[in-house]
């Protein structure tokens, strides 16, 4: 675990205790603002540390707009959402529901991912066991 996680997991603990406090109806609703804005602060601060590197090398690309952000939402559930667990199917469906109006909603399974991608060959001779092992927990 690297520095930043040992120094961040204690202060999100306490501000995430400190929330759920302050959520109670004896508390202003106010209160409870505030720390939710610490929360994401901390939060935020945090991935840009971690992340510092990226932020760099990809900000001139934001910055002149040359940047170009999809409108599709992609979601990975191999064994194919119908043989998804129930909170899966929701959130898909959910993703679906709230985003039908700006964003598609592409789910990648083993029997679409090659029109999505190309694989070197020796990643899909390691590729067919993961496939073999996800059909054998679909068929049971």
């Amino acid at each position: 675990m690297d520095n930043l996680a040992l120094t961040l997991a204690p202060r999100l603990k306490l501000v995430n205790k400190l929330f759920k406090v302050s959520k109670l109806s004896i508390f202003p609703q106010s209160l409870s603002q505030k720390i939710y804005n610490i929360k994401t602060d901390l939060i935020v601060n945090s991935l840009q540390t971690l992340h510092k590197n990226l932020l760099i090398e990809y900000s001139p690309q934001i910055n002149n707009n040359t940047f170009e952000i999809s409108n599709i939402i992609w979601v990975c559930w191999f064994q194919g959402e119908e043989n998804a667990p129930l909170l899966v199917k929701k959130c898909i469906n959910n993703l679906r529901l709230y985003n039908s109006d700006n964003f598609e909603v592409k789910v990648i399974t083993l029997d679409n991912y090659e029109n999505y991608t190309t694989l070197p060959a020796y990643i899909k001779e390691k590729w067919w066991c993961i496939r073999k092992y996800a059909e054998e927990m679909k068929e049971g």
